[in-house]
């Protein structure tokens, strides 16, 4: 009943909320200092580990795996500019797995794009878990 979140009558029990729709499976917060990313617990929720792949680069492990690699990944960061419209993050095309995302961070500016490292890295994913 909480997976397909359909009863109006029924109420969830606080150890089955997760199974829910709508109840995300996954958050993490990583600092950066000096570009070395720090997981930050709270508010890291089912996050194995996070590793440094390259600058502007960040791959984040879930510990309880989804069901499949659609699930819905919300990413967003932390920077230093007033205006953080000149930076574009999102998820590194192909890196959605089950249990792992690559989420990816650039500067934007009049001329060109660099690859760049946040002052912090956000996520959340929703979905249905195995």
């Amino acid at each position: 009943e909480m997976e397909t979140a359909t009863s109006t009558t029924t109420y969830g029990s606080p150890g089955r909320l997760q199974n829910h729709p709508g109840i995300a499976k996954a958050v993490m917060k990583a600092t950066v200092s000096v570009g070395v990313p720090t997981l930050q617990t709270p508010p890291a929720y089912n996050i194995t580990s996070i590793g440094d792949t390259a600058l502007g680069r960040l791959t984040v492990t879930i510990a309880t795996d989804f069901s499949s690699a659609q699930w819905c990944c919300i990413s967003d960061i932390e920077s230093l500019q007033a205006n953080t419209s000149n930076y574009v993050v999102g998820i590194e095309n192909g890196s959605q797995a089950a249990g792992s995302v690559i989420l990816t961070c650039f500067l934007i500016t009049d001329v060109n794009s660099a690859a760049a490292d946040p002052i912090a890295w956000h996520m959340t994913g929703f979905g249905d878990q195995v």
